[in-house]
């Protein structure tokens, strides 16, 4: 009789797991001497908002916005990357006055420090610099940018157990405000299965909240996102759909991405 192990070959065969996710940081550097160009497109709408008491409302009015990202990566050493993102957006608010505005948004310097490597495991520092945008913008458009100079750093970690992809990342965030404290935290988990040496079905949890918010009202929300990352010899698409599910002084979103990626 012929062993079934014969009948299902792609079981029987390792495939190099991809650690990359759509949403949630990630402790895998660049190799020596690379450069990664990245593209990314992301539509969010929203109907709900959850108020202060975490129950859903009507926002008495439809937002909507489309985000476009670019980004390179460069690789300056082993086990370290650096990085820039910028970005432009179109945002829609039935319920806001005034209710649209078109730009770009903050640009993003990043690095990336792998300080801890073994055969299954990784960890990362991932400390950014958010540069604001759109400050000085006229009155009858929503601004694009923040308008506030930010840092952040992030404690990433990732695990590849056979076809098991694991990652997971805490990052604290802070607003440089004439002295002003605000930030947030964000915690991320996220775990995917390599069906095959192209294709990664994924799933992750986000969560998120503003910390130290002085006058203004406390807003924290909790995400899941469902994705797969489709990989081959140019490159990585991720394709996935994120949704809110709980939270405070939030927008309920649902939000479809698509990034892609190449590095040479």
């Amino acid at each position: 009789m012929r062993p079934i192990l014969l009948l299902l070959p792609a079981l029987a065969v390792a495939v190099e797991v991809e650690a990359a996710k759509l949403a949630t940081p990630d402790a895998m550097p660049l190799d020596p001497g690379s450069v990664e160009l990245a593209l990314g497109l992301s539509w969010a709408r929203s109907r709900d908002v959850y108020d202060d008491a975490g129950d859903r409302q009507d926002r008495g009015g439809t937002l909507a916005e489309r985000t476009f990202e670019a980004g390179a990566t460069l690789c300056i050493r082993e086990g370290l990357d650096a990085g820039i993102t910028l970005g432009w957006a179109h945002i829609r608010d039935d319920a806001a006055d005034p209710d649209s505005g078109t730009g770009p948004t903050d640009i993003t310097l990043g690095a990336k420090w792998q300080f801890f490597a073994n055969e299954t495991a990784a960890v990362a520092l991932l400390p950014e610099l958010s540069i604001p945008v759109g400050d000085g913008r006229p009155e009858d458009e929503i601004s694009t940018g923040s308008e506030e100079w930010g840092i952040g750093l992030t404690v990433a970690a990732t695990v590849a157990i056979e076809r098991l992809a694991l990652g997971a990342a805490i990052g604290r965030g802070w607003i440089l405000d004439d002295g002003d404290e605000r930030g947030a935290w964000a915690i991320d988990i996220a775990a995917g299965w390599q069906l095959s040496e192209a294709i990664q079905p994924e799933i992750e949890l986000h969560h998120a909240r503003d910390v130290d918010t002085g006058d203004a009202p406390e807003a924290r929300q909790t995400s899941v996102t469902l994705g797969m990352q489709l990989s081959g010899s140019a490159g990585r698409l991720g394709l996935g759909i994120d949704r809110v599910i709980a939270g405070q002084n939030a927008e309920r979103a649902t939000t479809l991405l698509v990034q892609a990626v190449t590095a040479f």
